[in-house]
């Protein structure tokens, strides 16, 4: 079962994966120095939100009940 995984994953995503990354990286480095800040805020806003969600909640969560 492993193996077929670690098939799809090298033969199917791997490569679709790397493709879309490349679209990114290209994207990003065209954007001018205000963009690209506004998009390192963005980020850190979701690294925020996901982190309260997937931490800090869980762990209030698990702690009351």
């Amino acid at each position: 079962m492993l193996e077929k995984i670690r098939e799809v994953w090298n033969e199917r995503l791997r490569p679709v994966i790397a493709a879309a990354l490349a679209a990114l990286a290209a994207r990003y480095s065209k954007l001018e120095p205000r963009e690209k800040l506004l998009v390192r805020i963005a980020a850190a806003m979701v690294a925020l939100f996901l982190g309260y969600n997937l931490v800090y909640l869980t762990v209030v969560n698990l702690s009351s009940g």
